[in-house]
């Protein structure tokens, strides 16, 4: 959700047979909102890395236009792409994801997702958490990137925001980052879960430069 001159708008995603999508909702109130009768605005493109997915969309304002990060792929090795939008509605995308698989060593080789967006910083630089899924599908954590524009990411070596010790709550999943900043702290709400069909659970985090995180 973006504040606008006249309210809100949002962006979500929506699944249809299978296939997900990004549509686009205004409101006065943040309240009751009014669904854009052409959505979806962002869908999958038959052919190209973002054939099945397109959802999990980020947006922020900046330099007057809108940049949408957002997760697509064919399957579940998912990746992280761009686009932007001078009004909103009319999305161009890169060619290819901004933010791809990483090596099958890494601890992210199963695919990243689910980005969350800060900046640009006094430095010009943008900060980037998402959640980093291993080849094996299973242990999802929580990773750091760093750039100095929206296509063009470094990303930290190691997750951030790790796995909760044997037998606690977020023991087996930790994901779906939304950072802020309030002035002094990075301040991090993410999804945890233990076992495979369990529910998940937010939890929360803070952090002083928005690597070092304490639960």
């Amino acid at each position: 959700v973006v504040r606008t001159r006249t309210g809100f708008a949002m962006w979500y995603g929506g699944i249809h047979h299978n296939q997900a999508g990004i549509g686009y909702a205004t409101s006065r109130d943040g309240v009751r909102w009014s669904k854009y009768p052409s959505n979806p605005i962002v869908e999958p493109r038959p052919g190209e890395w973002d054939s099945v997915k397109t959802y999990y969309g980020y947006v922020l304002a900046a330099d007057s236009l809108m940049h949408m990060w957002y997760t697509g792929g064919p399957g579940i090795r998912v990746r992280i792409g761009h686009s932007a939008s001078a009004d909103g509605v009319n999305w161009q995308r890169a060619g290819g994801p901004v933010m791809d698989v990483e090596p099958r060593e890494s601890w992210s080789a199963g695919g990243c997702a689910a980005p969350s967006i800060l900046g640009p910083d006094a430095n010009g630089t943008l900060h980037m958490w998402y959640h980093g899924i291993p080849a094996s599908g299973w242990g999802i954590q929580i990773g750091y990137a760093s750039g100095k524009g929206p296509r063009s990411w470094t990303t930290h070596p190691a997750p951030v925001l790790t796995l909760g010790p044997r037998g606690t709550w977020d023991d087996q999943r930790v994901g779906y980052p939304r950072v802020l900043h309030d002035g002094a702290m990075y301040r991090m709400w993410y999804s945890g879960s233990r076992e495979l069909n369990s529910s998940f659970r937010v939890g929360g985090a803070t952090s002083a430069d928005g690597i070092s995180w304490t639960k």
